[in-house]
């Protein structure tokens, strides 16, 4: 079990051009976004939340492209991946409900400061979120590939 555990797992892959052009298309849907009189929660919170996953896909193709990791670095790895992601999501959706109102100058704010604060109130939650989808991920990608090479 522990040779098995050591080899090579899987290898991350390097930044290609369409996750380029992903986070580029997803910085126009913010920035129209940003234009819209919405008030409404769950479209900032949806935003942030996919900002924050293809940051965290950006940054891991740019600093661990080509590594290999074994199966116990997948999981562990993939666990503190979402984590990470989960918690710069409400971070991310307060930066963005602050820019709206900012440029958006009401004399009644878009996003009120008691709202960016729940938002604010809500990362850690979000960053269990995150590691608990990206251990159950980890683990669906391991028990699949192990069914596949089992005769």
């Amino acid at each position: 079990m522990r040779e098995r555990d050591q080899c090579a797992f899987v290898t991350i892959p390097r930044r290609g051009p369409r996750l380029t052009l992903l986070a580029a298309g997803y910085g126009g849907i913010v920035l129209l976004w940003l234009s819209w009189e919405d008030t409404h929660i769950w479209p900032v919170i949806l935003l942030a939340a996919g900002a924050s996953m293809i940051i965290g896909m950006l940054a891991a193709t740019g600093h661990l492209a080509g590594q290999s990791l074994s199966r116990r670095a997948f999981v562990l790895g993939l666990s503190l991946w979402g984590g990470l992601v989960g918690g710069l999501a409400g971070p991310l959706a307060a930066l963005l409900m602050l820019v709206k109102t900012a440029a958006h100058g009401h004399v009644y704010p878009d996003y009120p400061l008691p709202v960016i604060g729940a938002t604010l109130a809500r990362t850690p939650i979000w960053a269990i979120a995150g590691a608990l989808m990206g251990l159950g991920t980890a683990l669906i990608w391991v028990a699949t590939r192990a069914v596949k090479k089992s005769p």
